[in-house]
C-alpha cells in the first residue's frame, strides 16, 4: 500500500495497476514568484478547489526584490518534485475545474514544449510583442478592482480544437514538463528583472524541436495589465540579440514579404516605445542601429536620426496637449 497526498485529501492506492500509475503521474508543481511573503488566501483557496490533481505549491518569497523572475523560477524548479510544472503569476484566479488534469494531458505529449493561454505565431528579427501577428488567446483580463473585465476569444473556443500552435507565449501562465529542463533553462546569467523570460524560454523550446501551444480548455482571470517600461525594452533587446542568428522563428506560414512588413512595423513600434519610456536619442541609436541596417539595408542610419528627431517633437507636442498634422 502507498499513499498519494492531495492538498485536500489523502487516499490509498491498494494496487499498482495501470489506472493507479496514471493517477500518480497526474502530479503538478505550481511555482509562484510572489512580491509578498505568501500568496493571497483567495488564490490559495482557488488553487485548492480547482486544480483537481495532486499538487505542491512552491512560493518563492521575493518581497524584498532579491531575485529576478529567472532566478526565482530556477529555484522553484530545483525545489519541485513532480513531473509537470506550472509557472503562474500571483494575481490570477482559475475559472476551470480540474485544470491540473488538463495540463497533465496536454503535456503528456512529448512533442509539446510550453503551453499557455495567450501567444503569437512569429518572433521576428526585430524586438516586439508576441501579439504583433497570429494572436491566439483565451482568458479574462480584469483590473485590480475586479469590476472591469475584458474577455478574450472565449466565445470562439468551442469552434476550435483544444489548442493552437504558436511560437511565443505570454508569461502570466506557462506549463512544461520537468524533464524539458534537461534541455532548456530560465537564463538568469543573461537576464535580470521580470521581463522577457517568456520569450526566451519559448524560443529555446521551439529551437529544440518542441511545439508551443495556446490551450483553449483552461480559463484564467488575470487582475493586472502588463507593463512595457524601460526594463521591458532592455530585456527584449537582450533576448532578440541573444537569438538573432536563429530569427525569424515562425510556423512557416509567412512569406518573405509578409515577414518584412512585420519587421518594419515592429521596428517603428519598438522605437516609439523607447521614446515613450524616455530613452535618449543616443541610447536609441546605439541600441537599434544594427536593427535598422537589417530592416532597411538600403537606407543610411542618418535617416533614423532624422526620424527620431521627428518622434521626439511629436512626443513634446503630445505632452503639451497640442495637435499635430504629421
Amino acid at each position: 500500500m502507498f499513499f498519494i497526498l492531495n492538498s485536500s485529501c489523502l487516499f490509498p492506492i491498494l494496487k499498482l495497476n495501470l489506472p493507479a500509475i496514471l493517477i500518480a503521474l497526474y502530479m503538478l508543481s505550481i511555482i509562484i514568484c510572489s512580491k509578498n511573503p505568501t500568496i493571497s488566501p483567495e488564490l490559495e483557496k482557488n488553487i485548492l478547489e480547482t486544480t483537481g490533481v495532486d499538487y505542491e505549491l512552491i512560493i518563492i518569497d521575493n518581497s524584498r526584490n532579491e531575485y529576478s523572475i529567472f532566478a526565482s523560477y530556477n529555484e522553484g524548479i530545483h525545489k519541485s518534485k513532480f513531473p509537470y510544472l506550472c509557472f503562474v503569476h500571483d494575481d490570477v484566479l482559475f475559472k476551470t475545474e480540474n485544470w491540473g488534469k488538463l495540463v497533465c494531458r496536454h503535456l503528456s505529449d512529448e512533442t509539446v514544449g510550453v503551453i499557455g493561454i495567450a501567444g503569437g505565431d512569429i518572433a521576428t528579427r526585430i524586438p516586439g510583442p508576441w501579439s504583433i501577428s497570429g494572436q491566439a488567446k483565451s482568458f479574462i483580463q480584469s483590473d485590480k478592482s475586479k469590476k472591469r473585465k475584458t474577455v478574450f476569444d472565449l466565445a470562439q473556443k468551442s469552434q476550435r480544437s483544444l489548442k493552437q500552435e504558436v511560437v511565443l507565449l505570454d508569461g502570466v501562465w506557462l506549463c512544461m514538463r520537468h524533464n524539458i529542463f534537461e534541455k532548456i533553462m530560465f537564463d538568469d546569467k543573461t537576464f535580470d528583472g521580470f521581463h522577457a523570460y517568456d520569450y526566451d524560454i519559448c524560443i529555446q523550446a521551439k529551437l529544440k524541436g518542441y511545439k508551443n501551444f495556446v490551450v483553449y480548455d483552461i480559463i484564467i482571470e488575470h487582475f493586472s495589465w502588463g507593463i512595457r517600461n524601460k526594463d521591458w525594452v532592455i530585456n527584449l533587446l537582450k533576448v532578440f540579440t541573444k537569438w538573432q542568428p536563429f530569427l525569424p522563428v515562425t510556423l512557416n506560414n509567412y512569406s518573405k514579404e509578409e515577414i518584412q512588413k512585420l519587421e518594419t512595423k515592429n521596428f517603428y513600434l519598438f522605437v516609439k516605445r523607447m521614446v515613450h519610456v524616455r530613452f535618449t536619442r543616443d541610447e536609441i541609436l546605439e541600441s537599434v542601429s544594427e536593427l535598422w541596417k537589417q530592416v532597411f539595408p538600403e537606407k543610411p542610419v542618418n535617416d533614423l536620426r532624422r526620424q527620431l528627431i521627428v518622434m521626439k517633437i511629436l512626443k513634446f507636442f503630445k505632452i503639451l496637449g497640442l495637435k499635430t498634422h504629421f
